[in-house]
């Protein structure tokens, strides 16, 4: 009897389980998630969670740190002579025009100016006096600026906390600044033509073409028409709304894109030996160099929490 009891009571125990699990899914598939849902005329704004994710992950390395919040932007690993299409930060967001039909954007830039100083010796002050102890200043320069833009739709499929989100659309990206230049506190002069510099400072050399400027130096460099970044891209996602008109997502993006630099030139001066006078000159360092990618790249945020109001 006392077996049959236990069997009794645990077939009861189970029924009233499997009771109260199927009268939650129930309530579940009877929640109304449309308050919940983006709506036509809604905007989206969101923050990507990869540098969260990231900084949780190795939380017991050495030299952790946790990067800008914001929507990642469009990236390029290409170089050429310059510097990568690749902004640090986005701003990315959406418009409904429909109940499932949106309209997406993705906005990021990049400006970065480092200036680096140089102590060498102040070579009129030594030809005045062999003992002095004067300094003159040597300046390296950097400066750039990124800019990135996608554009495209989206559309939301799914009625309850879980919708995917399937989208493709434009991206371009432009290196609209790319230049480092140099100063020298050692002028050339008919007497020095070939002053001291600082060794962490370009070195002289002799240009293809000008050769009657044997010793030249370098005041600055860039890429004169930018680096340019144009491609398509489709993605496919999910989103789960924790709350109404609060969603984490996670998405993959692949994107085909072609990326040109037409040309990168470098000013110079130095001493000619022919005419015997200083001069400045510009030099056609590279001629066009481009390439196509086709491959997944983070447009908008893999990992991301969107709001929309």
């Amino acid at each position: 009897m006392k077996k049959l009891s236990c069997i009794i009571l645990v077939a009861a125990l189970a029924m009233t389980v499997f009771a109260t699990d199927a009268t939650a899914q129930r309530k579940m598939q009877d929640t109304d998630y449309t308050e919940w849902h983006p709506n036509k005329g809604d905007w989206q704004l969101g923050f990507g969670v990869n540098p969260l994710t990231r900084y949780l992950g190795s939380l017991n390395n050495l030299g952790n740190d946790l990067d800008n919040f914001g929507g990642d932007p469009i990236r390029d690993t290409r170089t050429f002579s310059g510097s990568a299409v690749s902004p640090l930060v986005s701003v990315m967001g959406s418009y409904m025009v429909t109940d499932r039909l949106g309209i997406r954007f993705n906005v990021g830039f990049d400006y970065n100016s480092t200036r680096r100083r140089y102590e060498v010796d102040d070579q009129e002050a030594l030809f005045q006096d062999p003992l002095s102890m004067d300094k003159v200043i040597d300046k390296a320069t950097s400066q750039r600026l990124n800019l990135s833009v996608s554009g495209g739709v989206e559309y939301h499929v799914g009625k309850r906390s879980v919708q995917g989100v399937f989208g493709g659309g434009l991206v371009y990206g432009v290196n609209v600044m790319e230049k480092r230049s140099f100063t020298y506190g050692n002028s050339i002069t008919e007497a020095n033509q070939v002053p001291l510099i600082s060794d962490d400072m370009p070195s002289y050399n002799t240009v293809a073409g000008y050769e009657y400027i044997p010793q030249a130096r370098p005041l600055k460099s860039y890429a004169d028409k930018g680096t340019h970044y144009i491609g398509v891209y489709g993605s496919v996602g999910v989103e789960w709304f924790v709350a109404p008109k609060v969603a984490l997502g996670a998405n993959v993006n692949v994107i085909l894109d072609y990326a040109f630099q037409p040309s990168y030139m470098t000013k110079y001066e130095g001493w000619n030996v022919q005419t015997m006078k200083y001069e400045e000159f510009y030099k056609q360092d590279e001629l066009l160099q481009d390439g196509f990618t086709f491959s997944t790249n983070n447009i908008g945020s893999n990992l991301y929490i969107s709001f929309y109001f």
